[in-house]
């Protein structure tokens, strides 16, 4: 049996949220798909199944439970739980990185070891892949591979085959329990794939349609998507552009200004939104999101980071954490954003340049 999302109008009709009401329900109506079809024939499981998903759409935002969105609202979707693990090769040799508390903003300083890969993090392409932190090739040495277990960086004895460097060059992420890296491979150009499977790297044979070296790519609604980018400081676009293993690279709607370059996406499920980088060599100051096909303006950066380039982020639901000098926490909205920033206790000055980013449900290495 298969059930249709349900939304409670009479709770949303002024609700800020309904993307992730959206969304919300979505994610409940799937939970009870799965419950009815373990229950097979058995009608008391099966009506337990719907008073599982009817609790469960109380809860999303805009509904009864949180009639306000998500102000106030302790569902997932809206973020505001869970740490953050920042890490960063300017501090390894003191086996230092930095601890966020998504519920309290507050950072405070914890210990990983390094060992041997902390020269190596600069640029490297951090991805959650089967459950693992993984680190995948970087500037100073594009073959190496490493991953977190625990609070230890462990370099492996193997390499890649084909070296990646991402921030400043590339861009990758994880698709169909595979790691692809884009655009930053040595000798093959800026519109190539290779994909990592664990033990073996292939190149993907379609090409994107532009060049997006110094872009920036995520895993959204199980496709991979990448904005802009350039084939050099002189030829850099504006394009859009989304793939599935089924059907290659396709084109979206173009980035709304002639290009844009050396800046971060996140998501929440729901939408896109892009901070910083550069167009035409002038900082980019605007939040911009694209939802339904069609790009908007949320509102701007604040100075500290529209003076750089910008590539180290993470979203939890509402909320976007994004990094240079210190930590500027965005919450987004249907039409604005608000920003606050948060410092570290012991440096004004955290120089989160391409640094490492981990979500996690519960406190690591603090």
């Amino acid at each position: 049996m298969k059930l249709l999302p349900l939304y409670f109008s009479a709770f949303s009709a002024q609700c800020p949220d309904t993307d992730l009401q959206k969304l919300c329900s979505d994610k409940c109506t799937d939970l009870l798909n799965e419950c009815v079809e373990d229950c097979g024939n058995d009608t008391s499981c099966q009506s337990r199944c719907q008073g599982t998903w009817l609790d469960c759409l109380n809860e999303c935002p805009c509904n009864s439970g949180c009639p306000n969105g998500c102000m106030v609202c302790s569902n997932p979707v809206c973020g505001g739980t869970g740490f953050g693990l920042i890490l960063n090769e300017r501090w390894g040799s003191s086996n230092r990185a930095y601890s966020l508390n998504l519920a309290t903003d507050e950072i405070r300083v914890a210990q990983v070891s390094y060992n041997d890969f902390a020269f190596d993090m600069e640029d490297t392409c951090t991805v959650i892949f089967r459950g693992q932190t993984w680190f995948l090739g970087g500037y100073f040495n594009e073959r190496k591979i490493a991953n977190l277990v625990g609070c230890s960086v462990v370099p492996k004895s193997y390499v890649l085959t084909v070296g990646h460097i991402d921030g400043v060059y590339g861009s990758c992420g994880a698709l169909n329990n595979e790691v692809y890296m884009c655009f930053g491979h040595e000798n093959l150009g800026e519109d190539v794939c290779t994909r990592w499977d664990g033990e073996n790297q292939t190149v993907v044979q379609q090409r994107s349609t532009k060049y997006h070296d110094w872009s920036s790519m995520i895993n959204y609604q199980d496709q991979l998507m990448t904005v802009g980018g350039c084939g050099s400081i002189i030829d850099c676009n504006n394009m859009v552009e989304f793939y599935t293993e089924e059907g290659g690279w396709k084109t979206g709607a173009n980035f709304p200004r002639w290009e844009i370059y050396g800046h971060t996406l996140t998501t929440d499920g729901a939408g896109i939104y892009l901070f910083g980088g550069k167009v035409r060599g002038a900082v980019n100051s605007q939040v911009y999101r694209l939802l339904d096909g069609e790009w908007s303006e949320l509102g701007y950066v604040k100075q500290v980071l529209t003076g750089a380039l910008v590539n180290s982020a993470f979203q939890m639901g509402r909320n976007a954490y994004v990094g240079k000098e210190y930590l500027e926490k965005f919450t987004l909205t249907s039409d604005n954003v608000e920003s606050e920033s948060i410092y570290a206790p012991d440096t004004n000055d955290l120089n989160l340049y391409y640094s490492p980013m981990i979500f996690s449900d519960t406190i690591m290495c603090a």
